[in-house]
């Protein structure tokens, strides 16, 4: 029910952009299962021993795929679900310090958090809107954010090995048609050099080695800035004021229990901050030893928050 009610807001580019995303998600898991079927066919029908022995390495390269589909799925919902506005808070009435007014929503808005036109409202810790997402990638789902390029990312680089055999026959037969039917096989099917079949397989296996090249270096920029605790506006701006070296930094985005949300979507989101007020350098200098009983808790009912205030060293519930 949360998917179809995040669905019923989206506008109409979001929504053509995820309807791309699922589309591609289910054009490489097909064509690596057509892979995999047919690479169990050769094996079971040869009589080699070493033929017969590859067996057990298929499988397993399908269990670590399906592993990562599982993660490429699992994170891209939790991403979409995760209310991370300020519509998810109880915000103060008056105007706190470095706090400010959002016109649009007609609330008071903390620091770090921006209003996004496509979501409609401000979002904590806005990093950026992804169409691909239909939603903004901010604190609660910023970890889902990175998560899902990572695992899709280690999902293309199985996918190759899957089809390995395509780009060593291609490498093998390299001339000007190939090369045409590799990069433009849309080109190709139009001008009827190849047929529907072959332009599934073109495509999907042209779409694995270009989408991980592009993706790993748009992964690491945004993984670097994690690192550097910054959102896009913050990096542009040259802000700088919560790096708490790139260790706290990581727990900010993925939270205390990172290894946990790394292989599992589903796990519980715990993070030091509540969205309200950060941890600056100057506080760190001074006093950063958050033990995990005041971080913030969320689950898919309820959000529990909790926060230390460090300017009269008391805690806010």
């Amino acid at each position: 029910m949360k998917l179809f009610a995040f669905l019923a807001k989206r506008e109409k580019p979001d929504l053509f952009a995820m309807g791309f995303t699922t589309c591609l998600i289910l054009m490489v898991s097909t064509n690596n299962l057509i892979s995999i079927y047919k690479q169990l066919n050769n094996t079971e029908n040869s009589e080699i021993e070493n033929e017969k022995s590859s067996q057990t390495t298929v499988y397993g390269v399908l269990i670590i795929g399906l592993f990562f589909l599982f993660n490429v799925v699992g994170n891209l919902y939790r991403a979409m679900t995760t209310d991370t506005s300020i519509y998810s808070l109880v915000l103060p009435v008056i105007l706190l310090r470095d706090w400010k007014y959002c016109s649009f929503c007609e609330q008071n808005s903390p620091p770090r958090a921006f209003h996004c036109f496509s979501c409609r409202r401000c979002v904590l810790k806005r990093h950026n809107h992804c169409m691909f997402m239909g939603t903004c990638a901010g604190l609660r789902n910023m970890r889902f954010y990175l998560l899902f390029m990572v695992h899709v990312w280690l999902g293309l680089l199985v996918s190759i090995y899957i089809n390995w055999q395509y780009y060593v026959d291609f490498v093998h037969t390299f001339d000007f048609k190939h090369v045409f039917i590799f990069f433009m096989p849309l080109f190709a099917f139009a001008l009827g050099i190849i047929g529907l079949y072959e332009l599934f397989i073109s495509f999907t296996n042209a779409i694995n080695v270009i989408l991980s090249l592009l993706l790993f270096f748009y992964m690491l920029i945004n993984f670097i800035m994690a690192a550097r605790n910054q959102t896009w506006h913050e990096r542009a701006k040259l802000i700088d004021t919560y790096d708490l070296g790139w260790k706290q930094n990581l727990i900010e985005t993925f939270g205390y229990n990172w290894f946990q949300a790394s292989v599992n979507p589903f796990a519980l989101i715990r993070l030091p901050s509540n969205g309200t007020s950060y941890m600056t350098k100057a506080h760190s200098a001074v006093n950063y030893n958050v033990d995990e009983a005041q971080t913030v808790i969320i689950n898919d009912s309820t959000t529990s928050h909790r926060r230390r205030d460090f300017n009269t060293n008391t805690n806010i519930i």
